[in-house]
């Protein structure tokens, strides 16, 4: 009798933010939970990477030094309408966070940023290892 076993797949998450800390950080925590993570430091570069790449999670500032989050948003969504997107800023307003929404963003996180509102909702759209 064969056993019955769960093949789990390494998540791989991308954060588009122009902060090096708060990059530095997303990779410090996951590292723990060994998912692949990407980073990018601009919208531009970041939009590049997504549509080049398949991603589970992708953490998106809202103000990127580049383009607006909201743009890179879009874009992400119509070319990868499955993937899911959490907008990440501290100049979160209820306008930004509805228009994100609209345009299919998965939830929001106001910066400073907490590991614990980051593994949540995290864990709402991928598995993490243990």
């Amino acid at each position: 009798m064969e056993k019955n076993t769960k093949v789990y797949k390494t998540p791989v998450i991308l954060i588009i933010d122009d902060e090096e800390s708060i990059c530095e950080f997303f990779t410090d925590l996951f590292e723990i939970y060994k998912v692949e993570i990407d980073v990018e430091l601009s919208g531009t570069s970041g939009l590049q990477r997504a549509r080049k790449n398949r991603y589970d999670l992708i953490f998106l500032d809202v103000m990127l030094g580049d383009m607006d989050g909201i743009d890179v948003l879009k874009a992400i969504k119509l070319n990868n309408s499955d993937t899911k997107v959490v907008m990440i800023s501290a100049y979160l307003t209820e306008e930004i966070i509805e228009k994100a929404l609209k345009l299919g963003a998965d939830g929001y996180l106001y910066k400073p940023v907490s590991v614990r509102d980051i593994v949540s909702l995290t864990l709402r759209f991928i598995e993490l290892a243990q």
